[in-house]
């Protein structure tokens, strides 16, 4: 962090503390005082959070605190200066605020277009800020790194809602991909990340399977699929991290993956785990999402990118191909659909 920028939160964070006290003790009078000044509804609306320096600064200060930290680096300076240019101007404009809601008090002096120069000038700062912090974030190739204990808080905060958000998904990005992935499974199968076991009841019931998640609580949910579809005598469900599977060398036929590529932490490790736990000419199956072919959208989501690994520990526009080759599979077919997001990849280990 640079210390222009230090110094501008800095000031954010006195601006809000110093004007906390005494915003507060000037609110409760001015409540009070509306009635008796013959101010419009709207116009008490528009001006009561500005109408002195001191409720403006907590908003402006909290704004600094809470928001601004949580942002993606790239997007933290400009939104930084974007908040301290509005919170200069709000401050500047009290005066003029009050002149053009409560004309009456100040003969003479009538600013009633303020507010609408002041909404344009508002929406100048915010436009460049917001224009900067595009051009920075897709620019930078840096993003936060993503933890187990990231994606543990994540899939456990959302295991209620994961199959309803999944059929969602599915149905508008990746249709008929899961059922795909699982035709593909024969013999002794190790799913990874198994998540709330969407896919149990769909496998063939001449195979076996061993699901690893790193969840507890979608794991439970995996757990009730397998008690409500009667699927205890082919189906094993273990916690664990399928970046180091415990599972003995050559000891699957067939290694399936569906959309967990993408908040695997280290998806390199991943795809090793999988080659060692393949028998040799085993099948890696993998449905997933990635980077998009179209020229518009592609962009668009490597910007959502910075957002959705910060929050929700899922990276957009991870391409499976290089990794899997990396790891010494062969790809025997790759098929894409939905501009390109849509991946169907069948991997071999080798004999």
């Amino acid at each position: 962090m640079t210390i222009l920028m230090r110094l501008t939160r800095i000031m954010l964070v006195l601006l809000g503390l110093a004007g906390l006290g005494f915003g507060v003790s000037l609110a409760w009078p001015m409540l009070l005082a509306v009635p008796q000044a013959g101010w419009s509804f709207p116009g008490w609306l528009i001006v009561g959070p500005f109408a002195h320096d001191g409720l403006i600064a907590p908003l402006v200060g909290v704004f600094g605190l809470l928001v601004v930290g949580r942002l993606p680096q790239a997007w933290r300076a400009p939104v930084t200066a974007g908040a301290a240019a509005s919170g200069v101007l709000l401050l500047l404009s009290v005066p003029h605020l009050w002149r053009a809601f409560a004309p009456n008090h100040y003969p003479g002096l009538d600013d009633r277009d303020y507010p609408a120069g002041l909404l344009i000038a508002l929406a100048v700062v915010w436009a460049v800020a917001l224009a900067v912090g595009l051009v920075r974030a897709l620019r930078s190739p840096v993003m936060r790194t993503v933890t187990n204990d990231d994606v543990r808080r994540v899939f456990d905060a959302m295991a209620g809602r994961y199959d309803r958000t999944m059929a969602i998904s599915e149905r508008l990005l990746l249709p008929g991909s899961r059922d795909w992935a699982v035709g593909q499974a024969r013999g002794q199968v190790v799913e990874i990340a198994v998540g709330t076991g969407l896919n149990l009841p769909l496998y063939p019931a001449d195979v076996t399977v061993v699901g690893v998640e790193l969840s507890e609580e979608m794991l439970d949910l995996a757990r009730r699929k397998v008690a409500d579809h009667d699927l205890a005598e082919r189906v094993e469900l273990r916690l664990g991290d399928v970046q180091a599977l415990d599972l003995p060398d050559a000891s699957a036929d067939t290694v399936v993956s569906t959309f967990t590529m993408c908040t695997i932490p280290d998806p390199a490790a991943a795809m090793r785990e999988a080659y060692r736990v393949l028998r040799p000419g085993g099948r890696f199956v993998l449905a997933e999402h990635g980077p998009s072919t179209c020229p518009v959208l592609g962009p668009l989501l490597r910007l959502a990118e910075r957002f959705t690994v910060r929050f929700a520990a899922d990276h957009l526009t991870r391409d499976p191909r290089p990794l899997l080759e990396e790891a010494g599979f062969d790809i025997e077919s790759v098929s894409r659909a939905r501009q390109g997001i849509s991946f169907r990849v069948l991997a071999v280990r080798p004999e």
